[in-house]
């Protein structure tokens, strides 16, 4: 029996996918746990009116891929084909995906360096109103044939005063 190769971006971590293998001999195994590397935001910054907020998106098993990052007001999740995104389609979803605000939803589109990562901005408004208001990011990465690779977790904070 011939076995396929497993495909690059998997990694030898601690969970879903169990292979058995040989020591040699044939008379004893041991189980290795596969599974494809998390995609995720970290962010930074002081999340208070009129301030930047940087999100660092990671999907090291999607590198040099595509990627569309999207912010909404509610959280998901939401379906999206095959996919649950853990934000919401309101209005700024579909603003932050649109492209007709890069000043406010920066780099929110573009593709992954050679290690994973990419790098966007969410340039928060200078007004008291949107004191409380909870803020949900996640982005997709997408594959040569323009199909979803992966679905990064989500990502929230509070906008809170000075």
């Amino acid at each position: 029996m011939r076995m396929r190769s497993l495909p690059r971006e998997w990694t030898l971590l601690a969970f879903p996918v169990v292979l058995l293998l040989g020591t040699g001999s044939g008379r004893s195994l041991r189980a290795a746990r596969l599974q494809r590397p998390p995609t995720f935001i970290v962010g930074s910054g002081k999340p208070s009116p009129g301030q930047v907020i940087r999100l660092d998106l990671i999907s090291e098993g999607d590198r040099k891929c595509r990627y569309q990052l999207a912010t909404a007001l509610g959280g998901g999740p939401t379906r999206f084909g095959k996919f649950n995104l853990p934000i919401a389609f309101d209005p700024v979803f579909f603003l932050s995906v649109s492209a007709r605000a890069p000043q406010v939803f920066e780099s929110y589109a573009g593709v992954l360096n050679g290690k994973g990562r990419a790098r966007a901005k969410l340039h928060l408004p200078d007004n008291r109103a949107i004191i409380g208001i909870r803020i949900h990011s996640a982005f997709i990465t997408f594959g040569s044939n323009t199909e979803v690779q992966s679905v990064s977790r989500g990502f929230m904070f509070t906008v809170y005063d000075r």
